[in-house]
């Protein structure tokens, strides 16, 4: 490093490391916000491409990119942001990537430990509910149409996020680099004055928390069900385009709850009670890991509505999908099929999870009201009932469009497709199906 020399004092270099799922885009929002009041502190936020969004509490990755991971993200970013602005005492990077890659910071440690003061960051998060965030994540942005049970089963009941941080806490002791422990789990929404407080700047928290509460959050239930469709159907890019047009435009919903089946519970705790066991040493009273799941029912297999406005940004995000080329996915589809039948799919493939009886009556119900509702566009001339009813005897009898593989889904597709609907008889088609099963559910 060029611009550090023995007799400089040495920087100080704080890493927010993550883990994912720990509140890391609410601190990198937070961050961003306060990146003016922290350089006032004599404490440096290097920019990044991004921040404007994590300022306006949008998904971020902070300040440390995927490709500074490929380059050498302590040589490429840290080092040529210090050289770069060199008159800040402290800088402050974060990212939850280099989490999984720590490899590149303990092999560069003896280069950089006369002139760097370093000191981390760890967010770490209950085992249970890192579970449960993890198989969203993988729904939001990486395309998994799988079950819980399945996902369990894929990790082998291991929670990979513990095992590695207790393997980084345990390296950072051996080379004595100071680092802090952060329980999301039992810190929260206070995770973001948390981190200002490690940095000695906990009063800035009052000017730039309170508008960053949420950011990133977990999908609600109906949004879960529409995500599982999406990917089956329309594969990653599509989904990942949704889930974050969802996420960043509906910023306050619940989150899904789900049940961990009885028999893993019991084999999760096997596996990670020594690791959970280790890293409490390392905390304080009451902000302890947990290994316990938290009491909830079964959502995932109730069936749930889309709001009006989560269906409006959905269709919007999936027809920008199709419009920008769905060929590059491998999906070749007439301009009419996506989004003509795009809605009114999506409802189906959320009530193949629905425990309500859809009877012969509330076929014909669901009918009488889409022909009464579209009649004045013509829709009831193109759009023959056995198309319909057809579905709903195939998702009543127990199909499911999670499981494209029982009934290829470009048939259902081109059917709808051929029935000729624009995109507004499609919606107003939803709205009826939505009314006539709505009442039902209710009673």
């Amino acid at each position: 490093m060029n611009i550090l020399n023995k007799t400089s004092p040495k920087k100080k270099i704080y890493l927010h490391i993550g883990h994912g799922k720990t509140g890391t885009s609410s601190i990198q929002s937070v961050l961003a916000n306060a990146t003016a009041d922290l350089e006032a502190a004599n404490i440096l936020y290097p920019f990044a491409p991004g921040f404007e969004d994590a300022k306006k509490g949008f998904i971020s990755s902070g300040n440390i990119s995927s490709q500074s991971i490929t380059d050498g993200w302590l040589d490429y970013c840290v080092a040529q942001a210090m050289e770069a602005q060199s008159d800040y005492k402290a800088y402050i990077f974060s990212s939850e990537i280099i989490f999984w890659h720590m490899d590149q910071f303990f092999s560069g440690f003896e280069n950089y430990k006369e002139y760097c003061d370093f000191e981390i960051i760890l967010t770490i998060r209950d085992p249970f509910d890192m579970f449960c965030s993890t198989y969203q994540q993988w729904v939001k942005r990486h395309g998994a149409a799988m079950s819980f049970m399945d996902f369990l089963v894929q990790q082998d009941f291991r929670e990979s996020h513990a095992t590695q941080a207790l393997a980084i806490l345990e390296d950072l002791e051996e080379l004595e680099v100071k680092v802090n422990v952060l329980n999301y789990s039992a810190v929260g929404r206070n995770i973001g004055s948390r981190v200002l407080g490690v940095m000695n700047v906990d009063d800035l928290a009052a000017c730039h928390i309170a508008k960053n509460e949420i950011v990133n959050r977990s999908l609600d239930a109906a949004e879960f069900q529409l995500m599982l469709l999406i990917n089956s159907v329309y594969g990653a890019e599509a989904g990942g385009k949704v889930s974050d047009a969802l996420v960043n435009g509906l910023p306050g919903l619940p989150a899904i709850n789900f049940k961990f089946p009885k028999q893993s519970v019991e084999l999760i705790k096997l596996n990670m009670q020594p690791f959970v066991d280790k890293i409490n040493r390392r905390l304080p009273e009451g902000e302890k890991l947990s290994l316990q799941p938290k009491p909830c029912c079964d959502e995932a297999i109730r069936f749930h509505f889309l709001t009006s406005e989560q269906a409006a940004i959905a269709y919007e995000k999936l027809v920008e999908f199709f419009q920008e080329g769905p060929a590059s996915s491998g999906l070749y589809l007439d301009e009419s099929m996506p989004v003509a039948s795009l809605l009114l799919l999506m409802f189906l493939g959320s009530a193949s999870h629905s425990r309500i009886a859809i009877t012969r009556q509330i076929h014909e119900a669901i009918v009488e009201e889409c022909q009464a509702a579209t009649c004045q566009t013509g829709v009831c001339e193109r759009f023959h009932r056995h198309h319909l009813l057809g579905y709903f005897d195939y998702f009543s009898a127990g199909g499911s469009a999670f499981m494209p593989h029982y009934i290829p889904i470009s048939q259902q597709l081109s059917a709808l497709a051929h029935a000729g609907l624009s995109p507004s008889e499609v919606l107003d088609l939803f709205a009826v199906i939505h009314r006539v099963v709505l009442r039902v559910a209710n009673g």
